[in-house]
């Protein structure tokens, strides 16, 4: 019996102006013969969709796309039982101005 993949990721920071960087961290709690892959919303070339990735690590990805960008990471048992988490970051257009 296959555990159900129990994924997280998380992003830093959190908010970055148009073309900024976040990093991403990934993992998955529990032990097992996963398959995990990538995917964002709107579509970013640094974390393309179904691509292959590893079951942890970090990965710093650019933000191109003003408001919410969501990535994603999804992980699935050989049982094809699939776990997934999703981390937003806020691009904005607003830089800030030296006082």
């Amino acid at each position: 019996d296959n555990l159900t993949p129990s994924v997280w990721i998380e992003a830093t920071p959190k908010v970055v102006q148009t073309g900024g960087t976040t990093k991403l961290n990934w993992g998955v709690y529990n032990v097992g013969s996963f398959t995990c892959a990538s995917s964002a919303s709107p579509d970013n070339s640094n974390w393309p969709d179904g691509t292959p990735i590893t079951t942890s690590g970090e990965k710093s990805v650019s933000a191109t796309f003003t408001g919410i960008n969501t990535f994603t990471i999804t992980c699935t048992n050989s049982d094809n039982e699939s776990g997934s988490a999703s981390a937003n970051v806020l691009v904005s257009r607003i830089r800030e101005v030296a006082p």
